[in-house]
């Protein structure tokens, strides 16, 4: 059976490190695994009284495509040692809606920065942010890929030893659905 992931950009520029690492993601996902990637350009930021008739149409559809995904891939990049304002917006935004997308939802986090450590902030920051809403956040080696903007090139990661990891740390979340399916 065909799984779904859903891979958030939680950057808004045009060219992104997350974007580009999130457009490589169904290439080395397992066979039977699609992969829909999202920005977050149209994301408002959250404001309350915008759910007076509801939510605003992009977080609608954001949340229906997080109910009928089997698991989730978070991309950020790092900001003052924490995720981008845009990713913890629209974790704002889930954790609000009655749906509750992220409740249970398996989550793979990839952290990127330009730096040495890969973002690896950025990456802790979400494992709290994500356990309020409670999100699965997968456990064990955090995907933190360091020197980030010379792993991409033409909108596709290209560094094949990050590409494997990457591809490992795909099938662990696969092997996680499987297991708990099996269950």
């Amino acid at each position: 059976m065909t799984k779904k992931i859903v891979a958030i950009s939680g950057s808004l520029r045009k060219d992104a490190v997350c974007t580009q690492i999130a457009n490589t993601l169904e290439e080395l996902a397992p066979a039977g695994t699609t992969v829909e990637v999202v920005t977050l350009n149209d994301i408002p930021m959250l404001n309350e009284d915008l759910k007076a008739n509801g939510s605003p149409a992009p977080v609608a559809a954001l949340t229906q495509q997080l109910v009928d995904a089997d698991a989730l891939v978070l991309i950020t990049p790092e900001y003052n040692r924490s995720t981008s304002g845009a990713l913890k917006n629209v974790i704002d935004w889930l954790s609000k809606e009655d749906a509750a997308p992220l409740a249970g939802m398996p989550v793979e986090i990839i952290s990127h920065s330009p730096g040495a450590t890969g973002g690896l902030m950025a990456n802790h920051s979400l494992r709290s942010i994500l356990a309020v809403p409670g999100a699965k956040v997968m456990a064990g080696f955090e995907v933190a890929i360091s020197g980030s903007f010379g792993k991409v090139e033409g909108g596709k990661l290209t560094d094949e030893g990050t590409r494997d990891f990457v591809a490992g740390k795909l099938q662990g979340l696969l092997a996680t659905l499987e297991a708990k399916a099996a269950a």
